[in-house]
């Protein structure tokens, strides 16, 4: 409650009153918005993994004003034989078995004549609920279009959408039939349905999953009681999929009531495959965004889920405007976008699970290169510099390696300073009769000024070619006669020219 307090002259005026104390109320106001997305963001921030979002039909409803499953039903039921109440009545006011009922007297209105011209631009139905589900996604479809929304005139709606459009998240699960959040996030990659999620590969970031279908792929509508029927007969994958997801990421469902039944489907799923200990666990995980356009006190806190004799511990937010929960979402911080990491790891897929048939060679460049369009790519994340890749590989040469290079034998010559920066260090620990002089002369470091012979080497051997310019000491030869060798490799870690 704000108090006001009375100048001792006998108080504000009425008018001048109910203006300051709707001032107040609205710095008050700001206040806790601004405190709920600072409480949000810190929570997401002690998180390790960004967050996924569970989107339902209120997001939906809120930005393209398309209607909801009853709503979207009653709509169909214009030219069936029978109003909405009697589907309803008649299964009970389970909406999966009204679409079924309606589905099949829907079939026989879509090969009447009043859908002949629908018919002529229309693939073919594939079963009897097929004309339902296509005649619904061609209407949802013609009201998707987010730039066309009427509703984004209203300029706190479009900052919310902008917003969730700058949000960092790794991916997107959604129940929605229409492709709002594919305009939103267009970078994430779509698989629709569970066939898609089956046979793909999902990398896990950078990626929405309509697992209710959506309206590009009308048969993947899941709507009726057969449908499903039929995913929950095959949610074993998707469950796997989605644990996965929500022991690893934070989840935020936007969108859902409490009471939705998807909501408690999934999270029955989950919990069935966590210990009661476990579950606990999923409290920081697990926030559901309430929205509730008459709330006065916008907060988050501890809530419990409870359904089917299970009680899942959530994070409640309840909040009139989602933009402070956006702001958070915004501000989470990582070094490179989700598409990006997404396609590096697509990559990286793709390389190990088909391998070239024929060994290839290292090529180094710049993933936004022109050079990199061609390339099966393995990466790596960090400052890029192709020396340091370059003496990697130098390290792993091997002494026939330098040997052919000393021949000219070799694939191409190799870079004298990165054999003795980068090879021979490594290799003299382990490997006798080095060719040591051709790159010391490459590297230029066979100056005028050379240390005295080091004890236990001796000048009986040859000197190098007279191609190579001699220093005006004594060489070090090698107890086998071959030049430009190191009879004993702890000699030559001893012997440092002072013209190097």
């Amino acid at each position: 409650m704000t108090v006001l307090s009375s100048p001792a002259h006998g108080g504000l005026p009425a008018g001048e009153g109910r203006q300051q104390a709707g001032a107040e109320s609205m710095r008050d106001h700001a206040r806790v918005v601004a405190e709920l997305g600072a409480a949000l963001a810190r929570r997401l921030q002690d998180l390790t993994a960004a967050p996924f979002l569970f989107v339902g039909s209120g997001m939906s409803r809120r930005y393209l004003a398309l209607p909801g499953w009853e709503e979207l039903l009653e709509q169909f039921c214009t030219g069936l034989p029978r109003p909405y109440a009697y589907y309803r009545a008649t299964a009970g006011s389970d909406l999966p078995a009204v679409a079924s009922l309606m589905a099949r007297d829907f079939h026989e209105l879509w090969w009447s004549d009043a859908y002949t011209d629908r018919r002529a631009g229309a693939d073919a139905p594939e079963g009897p609920q097929s004309a339902l589900k296509m005649a619904i996604s061609h209407d949802l479809a013609s009201r998707s279009d987010l730039a066309a929304s009427r509703l984004l005139a209203d300029a706190g709606l479009a900052e919310e959408v902008q917003l969730l459009g700058q949000a960092t998240v790794d991916g997107v699960i959604t129940t929605n039939y229409d492709t709002l959040l594919s305009q939103i996030f267009a970078d994430f990659r779509p698989y629709v349905g569970q066939d898609q999620l089956l046979f793909s590969d999902a990398q896990g970031i950078a990626e929405t999953y309509y697992i209710h279908g959506n309206t590009d792929h009308p048969e993947s509508l899941v709507l009726t009681a057969e449908d499903y029927q039929r995913f929950e007969d095959r949610n074993a994958y998707l469950a796997a999929k989605l644990l996965t997801i929500f022991v690893e990421h934070p989840v935020i469902f936007l969108g859902y009531s409490l009471s939705d039944r998807n909501v408690h489907s999934i999270l029955a799923a989950i919990t069935a495959c966590l210990t009661s200990s476990n579950i606990g666990h999923l409290a920081n995980r697990l926030i559901v965004v309430e929205w509730d356009p008459a709330a006065t006190n916008q907060r988050m806190g501890p809530s419990t889920l409870v359904f089917d004799q299970a009680m899942v511990p959530i994070t409640l937010i309840r909040a009139g405007d989602f933009r402070p929960v956006f702001e958070a979402l915004a501000s989470l911080k990582r070094p490179f976008p989700a598409a990006l990491l997404r396609r590096l790891s697509d990559h990286v897929y793709q390389l190990v699970r088909n391998p070239p048939s024929e060994p290839s060679a290292l090529a180094v460049a710049d993933i936004d290169s022109a050079d990199a369009a061609g390339l099966r790519v393995v990466f790596g994340v960090g400052r890029f510099d192709p020396s340091d890749v370059a003496s990697l590989g130098y390290r792993s040469l091997t002494r026939t390696d330098l040997v052919h290079d000393v021949l000219g034998t070799g694939p191409k010559p190799l870079d004298a300073s990165l054999v003795l920066a980068s090879t021979l260090p490594q290799m003299l620990r382990t490997t006798r009769y080095v060719p040591v002089w051709t790159y010391l002369q490459g590297a230029g470091r066979l100056g005028a000024t050379v240390p005295s012979t080091p004890a236990g080497w001796t000048t009986a051997s040859p000197r190098p070619p007279a191609a190579a310019p001699m220093p005006s000491g004594p060489a070090p030869t090698t107890s086998g006669g071959s030049h430009g060798c190191h009879p004993r490799r702890e000699h030559l870690a001893n012997w440092k020219p002072t013209a190097w």
